[in-house]
Protein backbone atom coordinates (compact mmCIF):
# COMPACT_ATOMS: atom_id res chain seq x y z
CA UNK A 1 0.00 0.00 0.00
CA UNK A 2 1.38 3.43 -0.91
CA UNK A 3 0.99 6.49 1.24
CA UNK A 4 -1.98 8.81 1.06
CA UNK A 5 -1.85 12.07 -0.83
CA UNK A 6 -5.26 13.70 -0.89
CA UNK A 7 -6.03 17.24 -1.96
CA UNK A 8 -9.47 18.61 -1.23
CA UNK A 9 -10.83 21.69 -2.95
CA UNK A 10 -13.92 23.59 -1.95
CA UNK A 11 -15.47 25.90 -4.54
CA UNK A 12 -12.40 25.50 -6.72
CA UNK A 13 -9.89 26.74 -4.14
CA UNK A 14 -7.45 24.26 -2.65
CA UNK A 15 -7.67 25.00 1.04
CA UNK A 16 -6.23 21.80 2.45
CA UNK A 17 -3.56 19.51 1.14
CA UNK A 18 -3.26 16.37 3.22
CA UNK A 19 0.15 14.91 2.60
CA UNK A 20 0.48 12.55 5.49
CA UNK A 21 3.26 10.07 4.68
CA UNK A 22 2.82 8.42 8.08
CA UNK A 23 -0.83 7.59 7.38
CA UNK A 24 -1.42 4.95 4.70
CA UNK A 25 -5.13 5.75 4.38
CA UNK A 26 -5.52 5.01 0.69
CA UNK A 27 -3.51 3.42 -2.05
CA UNK A 28 -3.39 6.17 -4.67
CA UNK A 29 -3.45 9.95 -4.79
CA UNK A 30 -6.94 11.37 -5.07
CA UNK A 31 -8.19 14.87 -5.72
CA UNK A 32 -11.70 15.45 -4.46
CA UNK A 33 -13.39 18.63 -5.59
CA UNK A 34 -16.57 20.00 -4.05
CA UNK A 35 -18.60 22.82 -5.54
CA UNK A 36 -22.20 23.63 -4.93
CA UNK A 37 -23.96 20.80 -6.75
CA UNK A 38 -20.80 19.23 -8.19
CA UNK A 39 -18.29 16.58 -7.21
CA UNK A 40 -15.33 15.07 -8.98
CA UNK A 41 -12.53 12.62 -8.31
CA UNK A 42 -9.30 12.73 -10.25
CA UNK A 43 -6.63 10.10 -9.72
CA UNK A 44 -2.88 10.42 -9.95
CA UNK A 45 -0.93 7.34 -10.97
CA UNK A 46 -2.31 3.85 -11.42
CA UNK A 47 -5.88 3.04 -10.48
CA UNK A 48 -6.63 -0.06 -8.46
CA UNK A 49 -10.04 -1.45 -7.77
CA UNK A 50 -11.53 -1.35 -4.29
CA UNK A 51 -9.82 1.72 -2.91
CA UNK A 52 -11.60 2.92 0.23
CA UNK A 53 -12.86 6.49 -0.03
CA UNK A 54 -14.50 7.96 3.06
CA UNK A 55 -17.48 10.27 2.96
CA UNK A 56 -18.32 12.64 5.82
CA UNK A 57 -21.79 11.41 6.84
CA UNK A 58 -24.68 12.96 8.76
CA UNK A 59 -27.35 10.53 9.93
CA UNK A 60 -30.33 12.89 9.70
CA UNK A 61 -31.46 16.47 9.17
CA UNK A 62 -31.20 17.60 12.83
CA UNK A 63 -27.62 16.28 12.99
CA UNK A 64 -26.77 18.08 9.75
CA UNK A 65 -28.23 21.37 11.03
CA UNK A 66 -26.28 21.06 14.31
CA UNK A 67 -23.12 20.30 12.33
CA UNK A 68 -23.58 23.40 10.18
CA UNK A 69 -23.84 25.37 13.41
CA UNK A 70 -20.37 24.27 14.58
CA UNK A 71 -18.50 24.27 11.26
CA UNK A 72 -16.36 27.37 10.82
CA UNK A 73 -16.85 27.06 7.04
CA UNK A 74 -20.53 26.10 6.89
CA UNK A 75 -20.97 28.46 3.93
CA UNK A 76 -19.03 25.91 1.86
CA UNK A 77 -21.48 23.13 2.70
CA UNK A 78 -24.82 22.51 0.99
CA UNK A 79 -27.40 24.67 2.74
CA UNK A 80 -29.93 21.88 3.36
CA UNK A 81 -29.80 18.24 4.33
CA UNK A 82 -31.63 17.34 1.11
CA UNK A 83 -28.98 19.13 -0.96
CA UNK A 84 -26.26 17.35 1.02
CA UNK A 85 -27.93 13.96 0.41
CA UNK A 86 -28.11 14.68 -3.32
CA UNK A 87 -24.41 15.63 -3.39
CA UNK A 88 -23.42 12.53 -1.42
CA UNK A 89 -25.52 10.36 -3.72
CA UNK A 90 -23.56 11.65 -6.70
CA UNK A 91 -20.26 11.18 -4.84
CA UNK A 92 -21.09 7.58 -3.96
CA UNK A 93 -22.14 6.74 -7.50
CA UNK A 94 -18.88 8.12 -8.88
CA UNK A 95 -16.83 6.26 -6.27
CA UNK A 96 -18.62 2.98 -6.98
CA UNK A 97 -18.50 3.52 -10.75
CA UNK A 98 -14.72 3.59 -10.38
CA UNK A 99 -14.83 0.19 -8.67
CA UNK A 100 -14.07 1.65 -5.26
CA UNK A 101 -15.64 1.39 -1.83
CA UNK A 102 -17.52 4.32 -0.28
CA UNK A 103 -17.15 4.32 3.50
CA UNK A 104 -19.35 6.27 5.92
CA UNK A 105 -17.50 8.54 8.33
CA UNK A 106 -20.34 9.44 10.70
CA UNK A 107 -19.96 12.94 12.11
CA UNK A 108 -21.73 13.69 15.36
CA UNK A 109 -21.37 17.45 15.95
CA UNK A 110 -20.68 17.21 19.68
CA UNK A 111 -18.08 14.44 19.53
CA UNK A 112 -16.58 15.85 16.31
CA UNK A 113 -15.76 19.12 18.07
CA UNK A 114 -14.02 17.19 20.85
CA UNK A 115 -12.16 15.03 18.29
CA UNK A 116 -10.91 18.15 16.48
CA UNK A 117 -9.68 19.73 19.72
CA UNK A 118 -7.84 16.57 20.81
CA UNK A 119 -6.20 16.15 17.38
CA UNK A 120 -5.42 19.84 16.81
CA UNK A 121 -7.78 20.53 13.91
CA UNK A 122 -10.25 23.37 13.41
CA UNK A 123 -13.92 22.48 12.97
CA UNK A 124 -13.84 23.14 9.25
CA UNK A 125 -12.89 21.23 6.10
CA UNK A 126 -9.48 20.41 7.55
CA UNK A 127 -11.07 18.77 10.57
CA UNK A 128 -13.62 16.91 8.46
CA UNK A 129 -10.92 15.64 6.11
CA UNK A 130 -8.69 14.53 8.97
CA UNK A 131 -11.63 12.77 10.63
CA UNK A 132 -12.60 10.99 7.41
CA UNK A 133 -8.97 9.95 6.90
CA UNK A 134 -8.95 8.60 10.46
CA UNK A 135 -12.10 6.54 9.78
CA UNK A 136 -10.58 5.20 6.54
CA UNK A 137 -7.40 4.16 8.34
CA UNK A 138 -9.37 2.44 11.11
CA UNK A 139 -11.36 0.55 8.47
CA UNK A 140 -8.17 -0.58 6.76
CA UNK A 141 -6.73 -1.73 10.11
CA UNK A 142 -9.79 -3.45 11.53
CA UNK A 143 -12.27 -4.02 8.70
CA UNK A 144 -14.90 -2.32 10.84
CA UNK A 145 -17.00 0.39 9.26
CA UNK A 146 -20.19 1.04 7.34
CA UNK A 147 -19.95 0.65 3.59
CA UNK A 148 -22.36 2.81 1.61
CA UNK A 149 -24.41 0.65 -0.76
Amino acid sequence: MTKCIVTYRYHGEANYDSRMPESPCCSIGVVVEFRKGQFGIKRKGGVRMNDVIGIAWFKDEPTYRRALGIFADSENMPSTYEDWKALVGRQCEEIKRGGNIALRADIDPETFTDWCIVHGFPTNSQGRIAFVNHVELEYLKTGKGIIID
